[in-house]
């Protein structure tokens, strides 16, 4: 009855040599993936026209951080 209260501790993955907790590398993705996307948006001529950006490219970062985020947990 109490399994769920049971501690495995953070998701981590091990680079270099140090592990770091997942959510920070998922989030550090997001934020790159949404940089990088506003890039592209800009030079294609895509960002003109949006309406509301700032909820275009935080949603952009939050599904990208997922799909890190998720692709590590399979």
């Amino acid at each position: 009855m109490l399994a769920g209260c049971a501690h495995d501790g953070a998701t981590s993955v091990p680079i270099f040599g140090a592990y770091f907790p997942l959510w920070l590398l998922s989030g550090i993705a997001g934020v790159v993936a949404a940089i990088v996307l506003r890039v592209v948006f800009v030079v294609v001529g895509l960002d003109a026209i949006l309406l509301f950006r700032l909820s275009v490219y935080i949603s952009i970062a939050l599904l990208c951080g997922a799909a890190v985020y998720f692709w590590f947990l399979s």
